[in-house]
């Protein structure tokens, strides 16, 4: 299968270029879907969360990122689609509902752009997405991408970049009469388990 090929070559790179390493892969369910919401600092973290994951991770991405040399074929053999965030993307929307549905891992980068990581100004699709199909919201963490190819930076430099998997977030159901409130409440809950996985990198 081509996602396994690409998903090894990408890995093999990570390991020697970036001396990559994963942890808390144990908070993953074996089975069932999950919105996997991670950090964004470096056009490095889709392919970092996508080799990391235990099982294949499809994921949104911004569709400017699909027009970049190299990592816009790398991100789509990794399973990623694209979105368009100025209008509302419902079919992307409608997709990721039903990879969900059908057991599968999504993944999200609710800050929405590339940003340093002490701003974590989450919008809401990642919740939403948890929210409306019942499935767990994970924290994940990619620490050292914004060193090794940040905003600015025309190639990446060989730094250490580690992903790192949070527990497992669980959400009441979706009360229409109380949307906005919970989903404020989630987007709360999901900063505040980001920061506590970048603390570490925030603080070196």
């Amino acid at each position: 299968m081509f996602y396994r090929f690409a998903l090894g070559l990408v890995r093999l790179f990570f390991l020697l270029y970036f001396r990559f390493t994963v942890s808390g892969k144990e908070n993953i369910p074996r089975t069932g879907g999950a919105v996997i919401a991670a950090n964004h600092a470096s056009y490095l973290d889709p392919p970092a969360v996508g080799i990391a994951m235990p099982r294949k991770l499809n994921f949104m991405a911004k569709e400017e990122l699909f027009k970049i040399p190299v990592l816009g074929p790398i991100i789509k053999a990794l399973g990623a689609f694209p979105v368009r965030r100025a209008s509302g993307d419902r079919a992307a929307l409608t997709r990721a509902l039903e990879l969900l549905d059908h057991g599968q891992l999504m993944g999200i980068f609710p800050q929405g752009r590339r940003a340093s990581n002490q701003e974590l100004a989450l919008r809401g699709g990642a919740v939403f997405l948890a929210l409306k199909a019942q499935v767990p919201l994970i924290p994940v963490a990619v620490l050292g991408s914004d060193k090794a190819w940040g905003v600015g930076r025309k190639l990446p430099r060989p730094t250490k970049i580690r992903v790192v998997i949070g527990k497992p977030i669980i959400l009441p159901p979706l009360d229409p009469k109380r949307r906005h409130e919970q989903m404020e409440q989630a987007n709360l809950q999901l900063q505040s388990a980001l920061q506590e996985l970048l603390k570490e990198d925030l603080h070196g």
